[in-house]
């Protein structure tokens, strides 16, 4: 986000530069805390719920007459912004997406003179499966643009930057006439994955089952279907909706179950 300004404040008046240094300094001494969780495996990481930053935020710029104005949602075709619709199939039928990138023009105004402004373009990216993509959009833009400029830190536990390290929990198995990478060895009662029958038990919980999506998810077996998962839910199942992990799940099961009938 690059800054345009566009005027100096009158010497009558605290500067807008000044109104967000002690925003800025406000803001520095919340104790944020990472309340929000998502869970991928058997691992899980902590995140700063964008209610919290809102009401922090919103306090600070009430203080200090900072005004934070945000046009409609744009996209610029050329940069490759747009807004689309996918429709995934799974077991249980079909899902439509609404999917989007673009962003926001927003203005940071002086309260106390409008001529003092700076302007900046915050780019968002959403996806939705009801009605709900507009409010996303806006939720990731302002997340994105209050932790710029505020430098809100969610430290290594931050939603939108790490990978769950879930390669530990798999440990390679020699793919043999007696053993196999996805359904475990029929030697071993313990292995970590499962069977064809039991894999598909209806009595299987959403968590059981984005433990499981996410151990097969490093298999080579698995490298087409969830490349396929990845572009229509996201990286991270543990930010799945529940019957999102449903249909993965049986597609997973199904190409498992295939490359077991095909040996």
């Amino acid at each position: 986000m690059k800054p345009t300004e566009v005027s100096e404040p009158s010497a009558s008046v605290i500067s807008r530069r000044r109104r967000l240094a002690a925003a800025y300094a406000d803001l520095a001494e919340v104790r944020w805390q990472n309340s929000g969780s998502v869970k991928a495996g058997n691992n899980s990481y902590g995140f700063i719920p964008i209610s919290s930053i809102l009401e922090e935020v919103r306090r600070v710029k009430a203080k200090h007459g900072i005004l934070v104005i945000f046009s409609a949602v744009r996209y610029a075709v050329d940069q490759g912004e747009k807004r689309i619709t996918q429709v995934s199939h799974g077991q249980y039928g079909e899902t439509t997406w609404q999917v989007a990138n673009g962003h926001y023009d927003v203005e940071i105004v002086n309260s106390d003179d409008p001529e003092d402004v700076m302007s900046l373009t915050v780019s968002c990216e959403a996806k939705d499966n009801s009605d709900k993509l507009d409010n996303k959009l806006l939720t990731n833009a302002m997340r994105s643009l209050y932790r710029s400029i505020f430098d809100i830190d969610e430290g290594s536990e931050d939603p939108e930057s790490v990978n769950i390290p879930t390669t530990d929990e798999v440990k390679p198995t020699p793919r043999t006439a007696s053993s196999d990478a996805f359904f475990g060895s029929a030697k071993k009662k313990a292995a970590p994955t499962l069977t064809p029958s039991q894999a598909v038990g209806a009595d299987r919980s959403i968590e059981e089952r984005r433990e499981l999506i996410a151990k097969w998810s490093k298999l080579a077996s698995m490298d087409a279907i969830w490349a396929d998962l990845r572009d229509e839910n996201g990286p991270d199942p543990g930010a799945w909706t529940d019957q999102q992990v449903r249909e993965a799940y049986a597609r997973m099961v199904a190409v498992g179950r295939a490359a077991k009938e095909g040996q």
